[in-house]
C-alpha cells in the first residue's frame, strides 16, 4: 500500500497505479478510503476505459462495505457506459455477476451477460452463469437448449462439472428425473477427477471415533479429564450437509440477541494444532490437560473475536454443519456447550448432497455418488448418536420438515432452549439472507427465497437410485420411513 501510495503521489496520472493501489486497499478491507478516492477520481477527465475500471472498483468497495443498494445503482450506471464490456477486466466482470446473482437482480444480470458474452466469446464463464440463472427464473427449456449447445471440447474439467450440474438442475425441475440423474452423475464424474488431481482423499476420523466411543477404557479416561463447567460457551449449530442449517442460521440471526458468526473451520485448525504438539487425533482427546484445553479454548475465542462484540451479552452461534464430527473435542473445550441439531429425511439429505456443487474439500469428497453419500451419512449419524448419549450433550433437534411447515412454532422451541424470548423478526429470514449478501454457502440461493416445501421428499423422484438402500437404523430416525 505504501509503495503504491508513494508512486501515485509522484505520478497521479498513471491510472494503473491508481487501480493497483485501490485493489490492494480492498483486499485489506479499507473500503471507505477506496470509495473516497474513486469518487474524487471520477471527477477528473477520464477516458472510457478509465471510467469503467474506476466504476468497477467503486461498486466492489460499496458492496463489500455493506452498501448493497448503492452497488446495484453503480452497476446500472456502468451499464449505461457505451461499450463498457470492452474495457471491463474479466475479474471485475465476474464480481459484478456475483453481486447481481446474490441480490437476485436477474434482469440486470442478463443485460450484463449479453454484453460480456459478446466481448469474451471464447470464455464459457458467462454462458454458464446464464444457464444457472435461466434455471433460477424457471426457464428450464432455454437452459437445457443452451447447455446442450456448448462444445465440451473447449471446456476445462471444472467447467464441465458446472455445466452438467446446471443441466441436471434444469432436467430436475422439468421433472425429467432420469436425464437429471445422468447429468448429475456426469458432473460428479468430472468432480472426482478434480479431487484426484488435488489429491483429496476421504476422511477416516469418524470411523476412528466410533471405535473409540465403543471402547470403555478410552471413554473412562475421557470423563476423567473434564474441565470446569462455569465457562461461557457459544451455541453450535450442526447437522449433516443440506439438512437446513443455513435456513436456521438466517432465521436465528434475525433475533436481536443472537449473533451467527460466518462459517469457519476452526476445529479443523484446532485439530492441526493438537497434531503439531504430537497428540494423535482423535485418539488423544481423552487425555488433554486442563492447560491444553484452556489453550485450545483461547485459540477458538481468538478465531471468532473479529465477529463478536465485547459486551458478552449476545448469544454466539457457530454454524458449521459437520462440526458434529468434532462434538467430542467441542465438549472437551466447552463442557456446557449447547447444540442445535438440524435433522432432515436422510434420503433428501443424501440426494441433495449428490446433486449440489460444493467447494472441493475432504468432506465433500464423500458425496460423489449416492452410495458414498449414504455410507457417509450412516457413519456421521452413528457417531453423533454415540457422542450425544455417552457425553450427555445438551441438544435440541430441529426437524427440517416441521420447520418449513410451521416456522414460528419450531423457532420458538429453539429460542426457549437458548433461554431467549420470541421476536417476530426471526420470520424475516429472506431479508436477513439478502443483507448478508457476500456470506455465501451452497444453500444461499434457496434460503434467500421464501420457504418452499418442494424440497420435502424430493428423493422419491429418484427412488430408482435408492432401491437397494435402507434408512439408517438409529433412534433419531424414528420419524422417517420409506413410506412417508
Amino acid at each position: 500500500i505504501n509503495y503504491f501510495s508513494l508512486a501515485y503521489q509522484q505520478k497521479p496520472d498513471m491510472f494503473d497505479i491508481f487501480v493497483n493501489m485501490n485493489n490492494s486497499m480492498i483486499k485489506l478491507g479499507d473500503y471507505e478510503k477506496v470509495l473516497k478516492l474513486c469518487k474524487r477520481k471520477s471527477c477528473e477527465h477520464l477516458n472510457t476505459s478509465e471510467r469503467v475500471r474506476c466504476k468497477a472498483i467503486y461498486l466492489e468497495a460499496q458492496y463489500k462495505a455493506g452498501n448493497h443498494e448503492g452497488s446495484i445503482t453503480s452497476i446500472k450506471e456502468l451499464l449505461e457506459i457505451e461499450y463498457f464490456g470492452t474495457y471491463l477486466p474479466l475479474q471485475n466482470a465476474k464480481y459484478v455477476c456475483e453481486i447481481l446473482e446474490y441480490q437476485l437482480e436477474r434482469k440486470l444480470l442478463f443485460q450484463f451477460l449479453a454484453e460480456m458474452s459478446a466481448v469474451y466469446k471464447k470464455s464459457p464463464f458467462f454462458t454458464l452463469i446464464a444457464i444457472r440463472n435461466l434455471n433460477g427464473e424457471k426457464r428450464f427449456s432455454e437452459a437445457i437448449k443452451k447447455a446442450n449447445g456448448i462444445d465440451l471440447a473447449g471446456l476445462s474439467m471444472t467447467e464441465k462439472m458446472i455445466l452438467f450440474k446446471e443441466l441436471g438442475n434444469a432436467y430436475n425441475y422439468s421433472t425429467q428425473y432420469t436425464l437429471a440423474f445422468e447429468a448429475f452423475s456426469k458432473s460428479n464424474h468430472f468432480a472426482r477427477k478434480i479431487y484426484q488431481q488435488k489429491n483429496i482423499k476421504q476422511n477416516t476420523d469418524v470411523n476412528k471415533q466410533i471405535k473409540l466411543f465403543n471402547t470403555p477404557e478410552w471413554l473412562v479416561q475421557y470423563h476423567k479429564n473434564k474441565i470446569a463447567e462455569d465457562l461461557q460457551s457459544p451455541i453450535f449449530l450442526v447437522g449433516f450437509p443440506r439438512s437446513g442449517t443455513t435456513l436456521l442460521e438466517n432465521i436465528l440471526d434475525g433475533h436481536s440477541e443472537i449473533n451467527c458468526i460466518p462459517e469457519k473451520e476452526i476445529f479443523s485448525e484446532l485439530k492441526r494444532s493438537l497434531i503439531s504438539k504430537g497428540i494423535k487425533y482423535p485418539e488423544g482427546i481423552n487425555k488433554l490437560s486442563p492447560e491444553l484445553s484452556a489453550e485450545l479454548r483461547n485459540q477458538y475465542v481468538e478465531h471468532i473475536s473479529e465477529y463478536t462484540g465485547n459486551s458478552g451479552s449476545e448469544v454466539i452461534i457457530d454454524k458449521l454443519p459437520l462440526n458434529m464430527n468434532f462434538a467430542a473435542l467441542i465438549h472437551t473445550i466447552f463442557p456446557t456447550a449447547k447444540f442445535i441439531f438440524a435433522l432432515r429425511h436422510p434420503f433428501d439429505c443424501i440426494l441433495s448432497c449428490f446433486i449440489q456443487s460444493f467447494e472441493a474439500n475432504v468432506e465433500m469428497s464423500h458425496f460423489l455418488s449416492i452410495k458414498e453419500a449414504y455410507a457417509r451419512y450412516r457413519e456421521v449419524l452413528t457417531l453423533w448418536k454415540l457422542v450425544t448419549e455417552k457425553l450427555s450433550l445438551q441438544v435440541h433437534t430441529v426437524q427440517y420438515e416441521r420447520l418449513v411447515q410451521d416456522l414460528p412454532s419450531e423457532t420458538n422451541k429453539i429460542l426457549q432452549f437458548l433461554g431467549l424470548k420470541y421476536q417476530k423478526n426471526v420470520e424475516n429470514h429472506v431479508v436477513t439472507a439478502k443483507e448478508k449478501g457476500n456470506v455465501i454457502t451452497p444453500s444461499y440461493t434457496q434460503v434467500s427465497e421464501q420457504l418452499y416445501s418442494s424440497s420435502i421428499n424430493r428423493w422419491k423422484n429418484y427412488e430408482f437410485a435408492f432401491s437397494n438402500l435402507s434408512l439408517p437404523e438409529l433412534d433419531i430416525m424414528h420419524s422417517y420411513n420409506k413410506s412417508e
